[in-house]
């Protein structure tokens, strides 16, 4: 059996990596890459922002484990909920075939099927399930060892436009890239017999969201873009620092697996969660929330993306631009910018401060954990735009509920959804007019179609449970404002962030054994496979990948 250490870098762009390797800014990860067998990780382009992950660590297609997304829909109550990570054995889930300690992998259940040790909520992004550890206080002795995530705080508290949140934020999180470098050591010192470690570096994700535009796209222009570069830069740099650490600790017969399951682009969510619930709305009842628009003369200036002032957040500017929402205060919004502004610049001054109020936010060592999520968690009423239509979603014979990148189209349908308006004979039909309704959607700034794919998703029979809450999922070029023919105008608005995802990840394997060279395109749950492979354990979960480093005639 070998033993091999996964060290995933959530949501790095492989072309960022490769680029900074060819400037020698990476020699960690260089070295690494020059005697690896390396693969470009391909996702399913729907749900590309929520499912890489979970086919990652249960090693199962989205149609295999019937999950795509972590939303559900009930259509009694007519209402979208969080439904946390799919309840089944992640891909090391081995009994006692092999010693395995997970560090912050998010988006999979604790299982008692995996022998060693597994801690969730140090640092991870989206975790979908309740921070705590297996077994009970490991999280609780990481916390009190190593303190709390430096950046955690910072996560949903400033924005892309504000230079000083994205400094600070920026110098938090490649702290807590290194910090994970000596907690996965101290973890693997505390359970000598391992023969799987397995990490997530959340912060790149975390840090993406806010930094994208600073490598160009329709932000790149943005007074922040320089600086959002060189805080992602500076993450990126972390993660070398922590590579060449855990090189340098690790056991000469280790493999070890770098990998990102998916990236970070230019954001293409905008107009998929805050304008096309608009335009559905205004096709549905002949009403408007967001008020109709005359785009010409933005239009005529280029059409370029609105930057809030920067002590008012791009989601504050949502809320306080979307009528009858209650407005974040000018007040708490300056508050939160002055506080971007002290860590950037009087640092001593901030933790005097704190310490006069007792301390740093936020908890010190972490509570174990509860054994599920709540399926009644409200809390995408405060924050995703789609919600903000939801009291109108039983007026309308299709609807808009939240997701990620993508579009999640409902159709209200009589039968299925409580007080449905459009008949079982005419789902079809409905799903047609839907389909022509958003081929003639348009850019407001550039006039160009914004669709570039509709899928279908229960064509055979729309009252089935199994799929996900939507029937069209649509993706979208991002845009600042729409136009339709027949429904008008709405835009522009604020990006709440600039970076979404892409489908596109990579891994690279180096190891005994391990030939050197490029290997092509694998599914992500190929590398699921291949890690299990290179254990020689067996998983209790049939897994849908095949090892990429077995030769090419017997996959």
């Amino acid at each position: 059996m070998s033993r091999v250490i996964a060290i995933g870098l959530d949501a790095v762009e492989a072309d960022l990596v490769t680029r900074l390797m060819s400037e020698g800014r990476l020699p960690n990860l260089a070295r690494l890459r020059a005697r690896a067998s390396s693969v470009t990780l391909e996702s399913d382009s729907d749900y590309c922002a929520e499912s890489p992950w979970t086919e990652f660590v249960t090693g199962r297609r989205p149609s295999t484990l019937r999950y795509w997304t972590t939303v559900t829909f009930d259509p009694d109550a007519i209402d979208a909920y969080m439904r946390g990570a799919p309840d089944t054995e992640p891909f090391y889930a081995f009994d006692r075939d092999a010693t395995v300690v997970t560090f912050d992998v998010p988006k999979v259940v604790r299982s008692p099927r995996v022998n060693g040790v597994q801690i969730l909520g140090w640092g991870a992004h989206s975790i979908q399930y309740p921070a705590g550890s297996r077994p009970a206080g490991e999280l609780a002795a990481v916390h009190a060892r190593f303190g709390p995530h430096p950046g955690l705080a910072l996560e949903y508290a400033g924005g892309w436009n504000q230079p000083e949140y994205l400094v600070a934020f920026g110098r938090r999180q490649a702290t807590a890239i290194r910090r994970r470098g000596e907690i996965l050591r101290w973890l693997a010192a505390r359970a000598p017999e391992w023969d799987l470690l397995l990490m997530l570096v959340g912060e790149t994700h975390q840090l993406g969201h806010v930094t994208a535009h600073g490598f160009g796209g329709r932000f790149g222009d943005a007074p922040t873009a320089g600086v959002a570069k060189r805080a992602m830069e500076a993450a990126v740099l972390a993660a070398d620092d922590l590579v060449g650490d855990i090189v340098g600790w690790a056991p000469d017969d280790a493999t070890i697996v770098l990998f990102s399951v998916h990236g970070i682009h230019t954001s293409d969510d905008g107009a998929a969660a805050a304008l096309l619930p608009e335009m559905l709305y205004r096709r549905g009842t002949g009403q408007h929330r967001l008020p109709p628009r005359d785009l010409t003369a933005w239009r005529h200036r280029g059409g370029r993306p609105i930057v809030p002032p920067r002590w008012q957040s791009p989601f504050a500017w949502t809320v306080r631009n979307f009528p009858g929402r209650e407005p974040l205060s000018i007040a708490s919004t300056a508050r939160a910018y002055t506080g971007h502004v002290l860590r950037r610049w009087a640092p001593a001054v901030l933790d005097a401060r704190r310490r006069l109020r007792g301390g740093e936010p936020g908890p010190t060592t972490a509570p174990e954990e509860p054994v599920t999520l709540p399926l009644d968690d409200h809390s995408m009423d405060y924050w995703h735009p789609a919600t903000f239509y939801r009291d109108a979603w039983q007026r309308m014979p299709a609807f808009v509920i939240p997701g990620y990148s993508d579009a999640q189209i409902r159709i209200n349908l009589a039968g299925r959804e409580r007080g449905g308006l459009v008949a079982r004979d005419d789902y079809t039909q409905a799903c047609d007019e839907i389909e022509e309704f958003l081929r003639d959607l348009r850019n407001g700034a550039t006039g160009a179609p914004v669709v570039r794919e509709i899928h279908r998703v229960r064509e055979d029979d729309p009252e089935t449970p199994d799929g996900p809450p939507a029937d069209l999922v649509v993706q979208l070029d991002d845009a600042d404002a729409l136009d339709h023919p027949e429904v008008g105008a709405v835009g522009p608005i604020v990006a709440t962030r600039t970076g979404g995802h892409s489908t596109t990840g990579f891994a690279d394997i180096a190891g005994p054994g391990v030939t050197p060279g490029a290997l092509g395109t694998a599914r992500v749950c190929d590398l699921s496979a291949t890690i299990v492979a290179l254990l020689g354990a067996r998983s209790v979960v049939p897994l849908d990948g095949r090892s990429f480093l077995d030769p090419v005639e017997s996959r």
